[in-house]
Formats: C-alpha cells, sequence, structure tokens
C-alpha cells in the first residue's frame, strides 16, 4: 500500500466529516468520524507510511495528535461545495464503513468508495420553466 492511498483516503473523507450527524450534533460526529479515521490509519498503515513526511504533516506521529489535527478541521459548514446538496446518511454510512473496512480496502479507500463518494450531491437541477 503506498502512502499516497493513504493520504487520499483521508482527504476525500476529511471535508465531510464536519458535516455528518445523526441523532447527534455536526461537530459530535465530525469529533467521532476523525477519531475513527485516524484509528484506522494508524492500525492499517505501514511503519514506513507513518514515517513518511507527508504523512507525518497531515497527521502527525501519533493517533492522539492525528485525532487533535483532524479535529481542528471540524466546524468548517462548507465542506461540499456551495452548489451542492449534503447527503448524512451517506455520511453517517462513509464512517460506518471506515469502520469495518479490512486494512487493504481502507488504504485503497475502495470499501468506503461508493458512500463516501456520494456525500456531496450534484448541484439541484432547475425545474424553473419560466417563459416570457
Amino acid at each position: 500500500m503506498r502512502l499516497s492511498s493513504a493520504i487520499g483516503i483521508a482527504f476525500f473523507i476529511s471535508p465531510f466529516l464536519a458535516l455528518t450527524g445523526c441523532g447527534v450534533s455536526p461537530l459530535e460526529q465530525c469529533h467521532d468520524g476523525s477519531t475513527v479515521l485516524c484509528r484506522r490509519l494508524f492500525e492499517c498503515a505501514t511503519q514506513p507510511m507513518k514515517s513518511a513526511p507527508d504523512f507525518l504533516s497531515q497527521y502527525g506521529g501519533t493517533e492522539a495528535e492525528c485525532v487533535s489535527k483532524q479535529t481542528a478541521r471540524c466546524g468548517d459548514e462548507n465542506a461540499c461545495h456551495v452548489d451542492s446538496g449534503f447527503d448524512s446518511s451517506r455520511a453517517v454510512d462513509c464512517v460506518a464503513d471506515m469502520q469495518t473496512a479490512t486494512c487493504q480496502g481502507f488504504m485503497s479507500g475502495a470499501a468506503m468508495h461508493t458512500n463516501c463518494e456520494a456525500v456531496c450531491l450534484a448541484a439541484p437541477i432547475s425545474t424553473d420553466l419560466d417563459e416570457e
């Protein structure tokens, strides 16, 4: 598994964690998602990956440092493009996918692809048929 895969996963998942929520506040869900992300990164990444400068700058050298860095991103209310919608159920499913994925599936991103990619919805199609 390459370091770029691990970093790609987090960049793919992290932006919407601030907006996830189902029964808890978005901030609580963001913290929970960050904790899961970091736990899995430090569980699944090889030691050479965890020692790489890019990994260290993005996630830190320990799981606790990773959680601190990732939760610092929480509260960004524009995680999805301004013209996009947000699918909270897909966000919850994405975090669940992170928790249950094998390390190979987690590090490649394949196990989370469907739900995580669908969190930010395409811009709504206008149905205005105004005629002049």
